[in-house]
């Protein structure tokens, strides 16, 4: 009987007691033993176990279990010892537990202990495919205390899996070529526990042919043995079987074919074709319509399979080759795929490759060029463009490719690049014995202007030069009217005096092809500004919008550039507009615009600059206004236009046109002006005049009435005596200011009699005046006063 303590406290004494003690009784020191389900087999016994299917397990032995495995129930033998618990390491778990991706169950209580087989390591990769994948061995550690001797233990044993499908497949080429190499693997679906430091499973490799004999030699395998590396023999014996046997439960176990501790997966594998040689032209002309291949060995018993990448091509197989019709233009890769039953194919390509030739297939791209420009050149036909194209450029020049064949470039022209012929060459760089041509001019520099005049006096007719740079051929152009003529950078000019335009240099090709510059340098003529010396200017309406022409007498004709019109004071202008033919200026006046004197401010305007101002004065409405006079005795409302040269009369009584059409207005029955009381005057040169007054808003004091003291505090102003004889008093208390006139006005509007008035008393003495009622107005310092007047013979 083999006695193990471990975990012994004490010394060399200690070791002597003990060792006593196990001779004297050796029964009642032996470790625990485990009882294994029935369905679990013991492998190796371990420290007094038996094996078998449902064996006695003891310390370090091992236990196969079925992958998967529900759980059993495990009992241990205490044998006068008291166990402290269960404890699980690796893949297994106390039972039950559902959760196949959680945490096992690691521990338990008591003499016995339901353990199951519990894959914990899956790959989040692979849960949602197999989550049986991981799975690995596990360990059993059971403490214990020696109720004999005071001291505590452990046994432990291993539990290997014996796994059930799905198992993983070998991962390998099916077929092989001789003397090539080839690499078989299978997942590592038993080395997933390296953290618990509970051991690995073995991996077990046998490849056969189809005798049954083993390949020993040039096998090679991985660290871990879970792939294997196999070169194939210079004559092939095919099928051959690959097998591998993992989660063996002891060193010899895999050694043994059918071992049943053991699991194992096979592959079978054949033999491939050898490659064989196409046979096809090697440079195609872009003229070809069709072309041939063969394959060399062809072997009647394989299947041969044509395909390109050029969807054009039309493939028609035959015993020995191929035809390829309908090729188009470009090359292509021909893909040929031999095949033997079921085993791996291979593949064999040729590349068809495509020579240009003239004239089918030409260079496009702009023949007119400047220096440090970038420009666009392809090949043509677009089809061709397919072809790998290289490029001969004249020295310097670059480019850039704006495809993976070359065949479409932009090519730079270096500064400084004199103006004159250069040639691109093209050819397809697998067959260069085709070479296309193309002509490049480059066009000569943009000319700069260096001097001549842009601004002239309108009229002038003497002679200008204008230049630029540099040197060279150019062509000119000038404006209408004008002469002159060069063909160099310097050209002599008359203006012709009334027509501006543009002068134009454009470099002309050296080379004589019309490769002109792109650009021209530009002079833009105009003409300067002329001072305006008079104008004549149309009628302005008062107290309506209005329009009126105004008329610059020396404006330039044909007429160039524009008016600017401004007013002073400038409430008088709503906007104008200048016609640009002639020069005439249309006026919108505002109909708000205060019955004043104006001053308009009126200038000439070009490209070259503003001229000077002319100020032409305004007299607006001639100081008139429309008078809404009370007349205290009766209901009679008087009112006074007062417009000198009035030709015509239209009244509106709150906006109603009255059929009055006399110079004055009278109201009479009824004692409620209208609320606005207008008349529109036509004066004889066709001007409007409006003239508005609010009903209850007199624009006329009223004076004392029929009576001699008509005075007011404020204003002192008197007429005295009321009624007269035409002969009265009018009296000014007040200092003048400005000036004082009156008025006497006939019911008719007419005015009898008018003067001048002066601070102090003033006699009036008109005898003519007939009998009748008349208005008197008097005005100081532009305040106006009314007083209906009485006149008695």
């Amino acid at each position: 009987m083999k006695y193990i303590i471990t975990n012994r406290k004490g010394g060399f004494l200690g070791f002597l007691f003990t060792g006593v003690m196990l001779i004297i009784s050796g029964e009642l020191l032996a470790q625990p033993t485990v009882n294994v389900p029935a369905v679990c087999n013991v492998v190796v016994a371990g420290v007094g176990g038996t094996t078998g299917f449902g064996g006695v397990v003891g310390n370090g032995g091992i236990v196969t279990m079925p992958d998967p495995y529900i759980g059993g129930t495990f009992t241990i033998n205490p044998n006068g010892n008291t166990t402290n618990g269960w404890y699980l390491l690796g893949d297994l778990s106390i039972a039950p537990n559902v959760n196949p991706y959680g945490d096992p169950i690691v521990s338990a209580i008591g003499g016995s202990a339901d353990i199951m087989s519990y894959n914990k390591d899956v790959r989040q990769s692979e849960q949602s495919v197999n989550p049986n994948l991981a799975r690995s061995i596990g360990q059993v550690r059971i403490p214990y205390d020696d109720t004999l001797n005071g001291c505590s233990n452990s046994i432990y044993f291993k539990v290997y899996k014996v796994y059930s499908n799905p198992i993983p497949n070998i991962v390998g080429p099916d077929c092989w070529l001789t003397d090539s190499t080839y690499t078989y693997s299978v997942d590592q679906i038993a080395s997933d526990n390296l953290p618990d430091g509970i051991g690995l499973d073995s991996y077990y490799w046998t490849i056969t042919d189809s005798n049954g004999d083993t390949i020993v030699n040039q096998v090679y395998t991985s660290a871990d043995k879970s792939s294997v590396t196999i070169v194939a023999p210079g004559t092939l014996n095919a099928p051959y079987t690959i097998q591998c046997c993992f989660g063996r439960a002891n060193p010899w176990d895999g050694d043994v074919s059918g071992a049943m501790h053991t699991t194992c997966i096979t592959t079978v594998v054949g033999a491939s074709p050898s490659p064989p040689v196409l046979s096809s032209p090697g440079c195609l002309d872009v003229t070809a319509t069709s072309f041939a291949v063969g394959v060399t060995p062809y072997v009647p018993g394989y299947t041969y399979e044509w395909s390109s990448n050029n969807p054009q091509w039309l493939i028609t197989p035959n015993a020995g080759g191929a035809t390829v019709s309908g090729i188009g233009y470009n090359g292509g890769i021909l893909s040929l795929e031999v095949k033997n039953g079921g085993c791996s194919s291979v593949t064999v390509t040729d590349t068809i490759r495509r020579s240009f030739s003239t004239p089918l297939v030409s260079i496009v791209g702009d023949t007119c060029v400047n220096d440090s420009t970038t420009h666009n050149y392809q090949i043509y036909p677009v089809g061709v463009q397919g072809n790998q194209t290289c490029w001969n450029l004249p020295a310097g020049w670059t480019a850039n490719a704006l495809n993976n064949t070359e065949s479409n470039l932009d090519i730079t022209i270096p500064n400084g690049t004199p103006g004159g012929v250069y040639t691109l060459e093209a050819y397809s760089c697998e067959c260069p014995s085709d070479t296309i041509q193309f002509t490049v001019r480059v066009r000569p520099d943009d000319p700069t202007i260096v001097a001549g005049s842009t601004c002239i006096n309108h009229g002038a007719t003497g002679n200008l030069t204008y230049t630029v740079s540099p040197p060279g051929n150019y062509q000119w152009t000038l404006p209408p009217g004008w002469t002159g003529s060069s063909s160099t950078e310097t050209i002599v000019v008359t203006p012709s005096g009334v027509t501006i335009g543009a002068i134009t240099a454009t470099g002309v090709d050296t080379s004589g092809m019309g490769c002109n510059s792109v650009n021209s340098a530009i002079w833009n003529i105009n003409f300067n500004p002329v001072d305006p010396d008079t104008a004549t200017v149309g009628c302005f309406n008062v107290g309506i919008d209005g329009t009126t022409s105004v008329v610059i007498n020396n404006a330039p004709s044909p007429f160039t550039g524009t008016y600017t019109v401004s007013s002073t004071p400038s409430d008088l202008l709503l906007s104008y507009s200048v016609n640009p033919s002639t020069g005439q200026i249309t006026l919108n006046t505002s109909g708000a615009a205060s019955s004043t004197n104006y001053t308009l401010h009126i200038a000439h305007q070009t490209p070259c600059g503003t001229s000077s101002t002319l100020n032409v004065p305004v007299s607006l409405g001639s100081g008139s206004s429309l008078l809404l006079v009370p007349l205290p005795s009766s209901d009679l409302y008087y009112i006074n236009p007062a417009v000198p040269g009035a030709s015509s009369y239209t009244w509106f009584l709150d906006g109603v046109q009255n059929a009055n059409t006399a110079p004055t207005l009278s109201l009479y029955g009824t004692s409620t002006p209208p609320d606005s009381v207008c008349v529109r005057v036509m004066d004889t040169n066709g001007c409007t005049t409006n003239l508005c007054t609010g009903g209850g808003s007199y624009s006329a004091m009223i004076l004392g009435g029929n009576n001699d003291i008509g005075i007011t505090s404020n204003d002192k102003i008197r007429l005295y005596p009321n009624p007269n004889s035409g002969q009265f008093s009018i009296e000014i208390g007040k200092r003048i200011e400005q000036s004082a006139d009156f008025q006497i006005i006939d019911m008719k509007g007419a005015v009898v009699a008018q003067g001048s008035l002066k601070q102090g008393t003033n006699q009036i003495s008109e005898k003519r005046i007939q009998e009748g009622t008349y208005v008197i107005l008097i005005t100081v310092d532009n305040r106006t006063y009314a007083e209906k007047v009485q006149v008695l013979k």
